[in-house]
């Protein structure tokens, strides 16, 4: 039993970690509201621009969690970082 359960924990690990990933997908483009201008590639959504640090993980379109009809974002700030501003 337990070599069964070893052999099967490594691929219900991968289908969790793979599923988590493929729900976000990480908003890669920063406008700096001090020296620039939005491009159109800038423009989220059609409605607006992200600024502050540009990490994979700080602002991140949530496919997995949708509000009427739209897929969701999730801000997020690790240790050592003050500010997020959208």
């Amino acid at each position: 039993m337990k070599k069964i359960i070893l052999a099967i924990a490594p691929v219900l690990l991968t289908l969790h970690t793979t599923a988590q990933k493929t729900a976000s997908t990480p908003v890669a483009t920063r406008v700096n509201v001090q020296a620039d201008t939005a491009r159109k590639i800038d423009i989220v959504d059609n409605a607006w621009v992200a600024v502050g640090i540009n990490k994979p993980y700080s602002i991140q379109k949530d496919a997995a969690v949708s509000f009427n009809g739209k897929p969701s974002y999730r801000f997020e700030l690790k240790g050592g970082q003050l500010t997020g501003r959208l």
